[in-house]
């Protein structure tokens, strides 16, 4: 009888979730002012195994607002659970986010740092500017980090914040070598 009630509570529990996380866009709407969201990029997340092979980890809707990449919605094929849960916690990360902005030292620091950065072309001096590229008909700067262990590249949009339109990943090998382990790739953008 008593996992009878705890399996009735999991599955109330799961269905409350993928309502809220499909409820989302309609709670927008009941928010006041509606937050402004200039443009919103479809991206692919993959990652590679030791012996180079992809597999799709996830798929997101997306924005950058004052230095920060703001995730509307993900999906990871295969998991609807997984899913659920991931879009529950974007919705309530969303939420907050406009909500905390307001008082948040932090994101004031955030958001000045970012107009810097755009104010210098998406190019800040703890990176190495390695050259530019057009992607999605958006003209990118590429800047890359590089670490003991892994080296980072992306691909930054000025004319969206500095967006990510592409990231990539790549870790040392014990030769030294460098090979791709994960990466980001924006499929779309929609204007607002």
């Amino acid at each position: 009888m008593k996992i009878n009630k705890v399996l009735a509570g999991a599955i109330l529990g799961i269905l409350a979730i993928i309502s809220v996380s499909q409820a989302f866009p309609q709670m927008l709407h009941l928010l006041s002012p509606l937050p402004q969201i200039p443009y919103t990029a479809e991206s692919v997340f993959v990652q590679y195994t030791d012996k180079g092979s992809a597999l799709v980890d996830s798929y997101t809707t997306s924005y950058q607002q004052g230095g920060r990449e703001i995730v509307l919605s993900e999906f990871v094929p295969g998991h609807p659970l997984l899913t659920a849960v991931r879009r529950a916690l974007d919705a309530f990360g969303f939420v907050t986010f406009h909500i905390s902005q307001r008082f948040d030292r932090r994101y004031r620091q955030s958001k000045a740092d970012a107009a810097i950065l755009m104010k210098n072309g998406c190019v800040s001096g703890e990176g190495h500017f390695i050259g530019r590229e057009t992607i999605l008909n958006y003209s990118t700067v590429i800047v890359q980090h590089g670490m003991a262990k892994q080296r980072i590249t992306m691909w930054l949009a000025p004319d969206l914040e500095c967006f990510a339109l592409k990231l990539t990943i790549e870790e040392r090998r014990s030769d030294r070598s460098l090979f791709l382990r994960r990466e980001k790739k924006t499929l779309k953008v929609k204007l607002s």
